[in-house]
């Protein structure tokens, strides 16, 4: 494609003269001024584009690090998880508990098994045997 004598004069490469030449948009001879401006519409198209765009990106953003964003949502997640976790963990303490409250209001040899084991008590007619450590003797070694 050759480019006419009148479009030699401008710098092609500057502005969008091939494509107005292309469109055959009529050039004003006498004056020779070729407005390399962009159009109206596409400079308005282009702004809402990047307008559009940068709203988007921000919101994108707000959603995944904001105050109430995906990452706080794991977060809340995961804690959520962990009082769950120390919640059952209470349930059980708590039916063990009601467990030995039972024992100790109805069953007479608990609470006397708890008083051997707890306090050490016995009963009058038996015999107590304490055992004193050798000192000289190191466990787990056999003397013979």
């Amino acid at each position: 494609m050759q480019i006419p004598a009148a479009a030699q004069i401008f710098d092609v490469n500057s502005c969008n003269f091939r494509e107005a030449f292309v469109k055959n948009i009529k050039i004003n001879k006498k004056k020779l001024n070729f407005n390399c401006r962009m159009p109206m519409k596409v400079y308005v198209k282009t702004v809402t584009s990047i307008l559009f765009l940068g709203i988007l990106i921000t919101l994108a953003g707000l959603l995944i690090f904001g105050q109430r964003g995906i990452t706080h949502l794991m977060t809340l997640q995961e804690q959520f998880a962990a009082l769950e976790a120390e919640n059952q963990r209470i349930l059980l303490e708590n039916a063990q508990i009601r467990r030995e409250v039972k024992l100790l209001n109805e069953n007479m040899a608990y609470i006397e098994d708890i008083a051997r084991k707890q306090l050490g008590l016995v009963k009058k007619d038996e015999l107590v045997y304490q055992l004193q450590p050798d000192e000289s003797s190191e466990p787990g070694l056999d003397r013979r």
